[in-house]
């Protein structure tokens, strides 16, 4: 409990591999203690939920514990019968972000999020920069494409304008010089 009111500690299954939460209170009779009471549930719908949340082609995310352990990846080869230390990830080092953050990892630019839980707990989702902002490149060239078109029709309606108008004056001119000789 290390002083708390109520304890709390993930462990891996070892019937199903995935992560259980352990909570536990003490129990006191007058100021001593008796005892503990541990009641431990299993994690399989928040783990299947952080397993199945994608995000792009490379988007994923993952839950990490007050120990900055990891309890559930997107990658399931990320996970193994025991709780990894993520305390020297890259990731788990940018923190409790405000709002998305662009990092290097493995050579990689990501973009990421991380917010904290109610336990204490860290969920960050992370994607790979390219991925992440290929809808912005696609509309920038398409607003590229777009702006070229539209100066080049702008430019073939001035020219027809133009000898729309010219044209009957350069008649009413020629009409007028002939007048004049």
């Amino acid at each position: 409990l290390n002083g708390h009111a109520v304890g709390q500690q993930v462990l891996i299954s070892r019937v199903n591999g995935k992560p259980a939460l352990c909570l536990s209170i003490p129990v006191l009779k007058g100021r001593n203690l008796q005892g503990t009471l541990v009641q431990c549930s299993s994690l399989v719908n928040i783990s299947d939920a952080v397993t199945a949340a994608k995000f792009g082609e490379t988007g994923q995310a993952r839950l990490v514990d007050t120990k900055l352990r990891l309890i559930a990846h997107g990658d399931k080869s990320q996970t193994a019968e025991k709780l990894k230390d993520l305390s020297d990830d890259a990731i788990t080092e940018l923190g409790i972000t405000e709002e998305p953050v662009v990092a290097r990892v493995n050579g990689k630019d990501v973009v990421a999020y991380s917010l904290e839980t109610d336990l204490g707990w860290r969920l960050t989702v992370m994607q790979d920069y390219d991925d992440a902002y290929a809808a912005v490149e696609t509309a920038r060239f398409e607003a590229m494409i777009a702006g070229i078109v539209l100066v080049i029709g702008v430019f073939v309606f001035a020219m027809i304008l133009g000898n729309g108008i010219s044209r009957p004056i350069r008649s009413l001119s020629a009409i007028a010089e002939t007048y004049s000789k």
